[in-house]
């Protein structure tokens, strides 16, 4: 059961009110050490030292599109990975340090920034039921940014949440959060979407039948996968691969007589052979 609640003004930025939270909880009900668990919108450097500082500890989500390099490789890495047994969840952590930015004012007032690196676990998890909602929930996003394209006059900062993002050149006013009239024509935002909607898997082979039988394997593992059905060049097969997919999983002769799969990312450009099972 809930010990206790506060209600800050509608204005209050979601990061300014952990603090405050914390600081009466701990004071009114004499609580000791208290784990903060808390969505991506308190998780900010300031909130972070805060908490290390009076002895709690901390469970936050962090988006991995706004993480650095180094995380969205683990992320993407498949080594390491735990499945269940339907292979529609998976999970692994590490313990590492990341680096977070504290901000505090200097003795004329102004605002400063200070680098500081923490030590965490960072769990990383996959559903393929979260996937299919995360889908399903972007599409009416997508369609009101459309909207917002042609009827700019119906919307403003608040009743655009969500939809912002897709729009190029958007611009806000800052106190009144009206769209200011942009320079630049509002347009969709398509390479984010299709950034959003990338499949884990692009199966590159001109060997039809096993690139066939290798995206059934993987849908059946809760993958999204597709391969080319004209049959192209590897080069061209390739380029579509970076465009609609994470990893491009290729299958030539080699890898048939080898028994295993080149895996390449297609961020980073990292090959790997996996076995099937690893996939």
């Amino acid at each position: 059961l809930p010990m206790c609640y506060k209600l800050f003004e509608g204005n209050t930025n979601d990061c300014l009110t952990l603090k405050p939270m914390v600081q009466e909880l701990q004071k009114n009900y004499d609580v000791g050490k208290v784990i903060v668990v808390a969505d991506k919108g308190l998780n900010t450097g300031n909130n972070i030292a805060y908490n290390r500082a009076i002895g709690n500890g901390y469970v936050m989500s962090l988006s991995v599109r706004g993480a650095n390099s180094d995380l969205k490789a683990y992320v993407l890495n498949e080594d390491g990975y735990v499945y269940n047994d339907d292979k529609t969840y998976k999970k692994k952590f590490r313990l590492s340090p990341r680096e977070i930015i504290i901000t505090k004012k200097d003795s004329s007032g102004k605002t400063i920034k200070i680098k500081q690196n923490v030590d965490e676990k960072q769990v990383v998890f996959w559903s393929a039921d979260y996937a299919k909602r995360a889908k399903a929930e972007r599409q009416p996003a997508i369609d009101k940014a459309k909207d917002l394209i042609g009827n700019v006059q119906k919307y403003n900062k608040k009743n655009c949440v969500g939809a912002s993002k897709y729009v190029k050149h958007l611009v806000f006013d800052k106190n009144t959060g009206e769209i200011i009239e942009a320079k630049s024509q509002l347009s969709l935002d398509e390479d984010k979407i299709a950034e959003e909607e990338k499949l884990d898997y692009f199966v590159v082979s001109n060997l039809q039948d096993k690139a066939l039988e290798t995206v059934q394997y993987l849908r059946d593992k809760g993958k999204s996968c597709d391969f080319d059905f004209q049959n192209r060049k590897f080069s061209k097969q390739l380029e579509k691969a970076g465009k609609t997919a994470r990893y491009a999983l290729i299958i030539g002769e080699d890898e048939v007589n080898g028994g295993y799969y080149t895996v390449k990312n297609l961020e980073t450009g990292e090959q790997t052979k996996l076995q099937k099972e690893e996939l």
